[in-house]
């Protein structure tokens, strides 16, 4: 049972829709199961989880999840545009926290979609959360990120190893994916299937298909 399934089991689909949740809960319920949904393969039932959840005053973690779900589907232009969304949303400093956590999806999401700018600014809205962290996988995601945007083998080698040290399992595996496809246009094949070997074997312990 990976940690996916854990996380279905502590939040059941009743629990997503209670009536007498919080509006924070009712939205971000559905949210976490949908993410954990897609990391198990489950597309269409984490498509119907997400459900009328996304609306004019949705939390980043529902953006973030419609924008890999428009991703599976091969519609990058939607997805950056809602990645495009999450990072206007943390423009408010009160949204900005929540980008400790979906930086590297949304710059991710922002390049696929030839989005440079808005990738740009996610990264950038990363390094001023980690400049007021003493959080360590806090400063290594906002390297991660910085790294992803200027392609740099160094900063996301980096990323990597410090990521590798704390719990933040999916963002490791992130940016080991991001080190080897720069790997991959720098010429060097051998440290690119290094990488994505790291990356396979972190999705792996977490039963993501």
């Amino acid at each position: 049972r990976g940690r996916w399934t854990q996380v279905l089991d502590a939040i059941p689909a009743s629990a997503a829709t209670d009536l007498d949740a919080s509006d924070v809960s009712r939205d971000v319920r559905p949210a976490l199961r949908c993410h954990a949904l897609l990391h198990l393969d489950r597309v269409e039932e984490a498509r119907r989880e997400l459900g009328a959840h996304l609306g004019p005053g949705s939390k980043s973690i529902s953006i973030v999840a419609a924008a890999l779900l428009a991703e599976i589907d091969g519609n990058l232009a939607a997805a950056g545009v809602l990645a495009e969304r999450a990072v206007a949303l943390a423009g408010d400093l009160r949204y900005r926290p929540p980008l400790r956590t979906w930086s590297l999806e949304l710059v991710r999401l922002a390049l696929a979609a030839g989005d440079e700018a808005t990738a740009g600014r996610a990264a950038t809205f990363a390094e001023e959360l980690a400049s007021m962290s003493g959080v360590a996988s806090v400063q290594a995601a906002a390297t991660a990120a910085r790294g992803m945007v200027e392609r740099d083998a160094a900063r996301l080698e980096d990323a990597v190893e410090d990521l590798a040290r704390g719990p933040r399992l999916v963002a490791t595996a992130r940016a080991a994916e991001a080190l080897g496809d720069v790997q991959v246009v720098s010429g060097k094949p051998t440290a690119a299937i290094a990488a994505y070997r790291r990356a396979l074997g972190i999705w792996e312990s977490l039963s993501a298909t």
